[in-house]
C-alpha cells in the first residue's frame, strides 16, 4: 500500500508529516460504477440480438389467412373512402362570401 505524506493542516510550523493513505483505483467504488454502465449496454445487446435471432417473424404462408388480411384492407378502404364522401369539404371565402 502506498503512502504519502504531506504537512501537517494544523499548524502551519510543526514539522511533523502526517501519512496519507492512497487507496488503489480498483478499491474505490467509482470505476466500477463507470466501467458497469457500458458493460450492461453491451450485454443487453447481446441479448436482444438473440432473442431477434431464435424467434423469427412468421410470415402469412397459409392462403385463406392471406384472404382474411386482404378482405379486412378492403373493409377498412371502404370505410376510409365512405367517410371521405359523406361530408363534404366546404372552404369559406377569405372575404366572408360563399
Amino acid at each position: 500500500m502506498q503512502q504519502r505524506t504531506q504537512q501537517s493542516e494544523n499548524q502551519p510550523g510543526d514539522p511533523q508529516l502526517k501519512p496519507v493513505v492512497i487507496r488503489p483505483w480498483y478499491k474505490e467504488p467509482w470505476p466500477w460504477i463507470l466501467i458497469a454502465l457500458p458493460l450492461i449496454t453491451i450485454i443487453a445487446s447481446f441479448i436482444t440480438l438473440y432473442l431477434a435471432i431464435s424467434r423469427p417473424d412468421y410470415l402469412v404462408v397459409d392462403d385463406q389467412e392471406m384472404q382474411q388480411v386482404k378482405a379486412g384492407l378492403r373493409a377498412q378502404d371502404l370505410a376510409e373512402k365512405d367517410v371521405a364522401t359523406a361530408a363534404p369539404v366546404v372552404a369559406d371565402d377569405p372575404d366572408g362570401e360563399r
